[in-house]
């Protein structure tokens, strides 16, 4: 089967709602078989394992690496910012202190994302190409709709993130991660000699901490309500866009 030829503005970006539906793509019949076959790309349970391995503390530029030269994969660093300035992959999430001075912390579907990417400019097989071409009408979750929606290349936001959700958890991680340890630091330096003022700034700053956990449950609790509701959209389940994917092949092996 002849090369897919998919140029990098053909490939759905991380906002669209395309990509969306598309990312768990792994999990189809024919992206497995092309595993089974030796196809270089992540499998379904390799991309699972990376996202439970880095949940937690995101990925590094470094993780990120790792985790391609494992595969064999020939790819230069400049050539992952291309793609995290092009939209293809998601960018950073935060920025974080080490030894060696501030780094950026990617999330955990980062390879997933990545792999999808790659998958479209180098995959020989026709079946992704097809699915982005056979995308119509049915419906998606309000969580999907809200977040295209706060969507506007011609806005700089104050907080950076792909959508307004995004936003709101960087938000979040900022203040529990960098802010409130930053705060906690210090007050001890200023107030060392000061030790009743340091614990009466340091009980508000307990206070804040609490809120923060607050804030999270009920962004939570937001999400969960937009996933749970359904509005009518131009796009069809996944599912859907594999039995039409197996029903044009099979009428393809018969001509």
């Amino acid at each position: 089967m002849s090369k897919v030829k998919f140029n990098l503005k053909d490939i759905p970006k991380v906002n669209d709602p395309v990509r969306r539906h598309l990312i768990n793509f792994t999990k189809e019949q024919f992206y497995v078989e092309e595993i089974k076959n030796g196809v270089p790309f992540f499998s379904e349970e390799d991309l699972v394992a990376f996202e439970k391995k880095y949940k937690k503390s995101g990925m590094t530029q470094k993780n990120i690496m790792a985790e391609i030269y494992k595969k064999g994969w020939q790819i230069k660093e400049n050539t992952i910012k291309s793609y995290i300035q092009k939209g293809l992959i998601p960018r950073s999430t935060k920025r974080t202190k080490t030894d060696k001075g501030m780094i950026s912390l990617y999330p955990a579907d980062m390879m997933r994302h990545l792999n999808f990417t790659r998958y479209c400019l180098f995959s020989e097989d026709e079946s992704i190409k097809t699915l982005l071409s056979i995308i119509k009408i049915a419906s998606i979750d309000d969580k999907t709709l809200l977040q295209d929606a706060s969507v506007d290349e011609s806005i700089t936001p104050g907080l950076s993130g792909d959508d307004c959700l995004h936003a709101l958890w960087i938000g979040i991680s900022r203040l529990s991660d960098d802010a409130i340890p930053w705060t906690w630091e210090a007050l001890g330096k200023a107030f060392s000699n000061q030790k009743g003022k340091e614990a009466k700034y340091g009980k508000k700053v307990h206070e804040i901490e609490n809120l923060v956990g607050k804030l999270s449950d009920e962004i939570e609790e937001f999400e969960k309500l937009l996933e749970s509701n359904i509005s009518t959209s131009d796009l069809i389940p996944l599912e859907s866009y594999s039995n039409i994917l197996t029903s044009l092949k099979e009428k393809s092996a018969k001509e």
